[in-house]
């Protein structure tokens, strides 16, 4: 019998998934960005195109992107970033600080919706609908942005007009949430 038991072992230990394997830990998900104020997970279906982590102290005034995650509409590319800045203000400040970074950042940026909404745990956030461009290249953008005491945040999804809406984008960017930041457990 000693012979069976051995053998038994043996391809226990060969099969994939074994218990052995079940330790493995598992790669992180390239939908999540997580940190220690926030969480976001990209949709299904969407492919990551890079994350960075930078620390509270590296943050200037200016956003930098720390994730960034693609798509397709139909026969169409759909981006969304995700950046990050220093900021102490507040989120009515703030709005107003991503307003002047889309005029800085487009020549013909126009500011089409703002609303007041809450992420999906109740932090107050705006959304800010834009159209930028002329012609063929005209897009729609839509950004979440949220202050969490130490930071300003915003996830910005940007698509060619027709293959986007402020629905389709809400439903995008909805699953993140976000506390006040930390400081303490730097």
């Amino acid at each position: 019998m000693k012979p069976l038991y051995a053998t038994l072992a043996l391809l226990v230990a060969l099969l994939p998934g074994t218990l052995a394997a079940q330790d493995a830990t598992p790669p992180p998900n390239p939908l999540i960005y997580d940190d220690l104020a926030m969480h976001f997970q990209a949709p299904d279906g969407w492919y990551s195109a890079g994350q960075q982590k930078i620390d509270l102290k590296d943050l200037g005034d200016d956003p930098v992107p720390v994730a960034a995650w693609y798509t397709r509409s139909g026969d169409r590319p759909v981006k969304m970033i995700m950046d990050m800045q220093h900021f102490e203000s507040s989120l009515d400040a703030f709005e107003s600080a991503v307003e002047q970074h889309i005029r800085d950042a487009t020549a013909d940026g126009v500011i089409r919706s703002k609303e007041h909404i809450a992420l999906k745990n109740g932090m107050p956030a705006y959304f800010i609908g834009v159209v930028s461009g002329s012609g063929f290249d005209t897009t729609k953008s839509y950004v979440v942005a949220w202050v969490d005491g130490q930071r300003g945040v915003q996830i910005i999804v940007t698509a060619q007009v027709g293959f986007i809406d402020a629905d389709t984008a809400k439903k995008w960017m909805s699953n993140v949430t976000a506390v006040r930041y930390p400081v303490d457990r730097e």
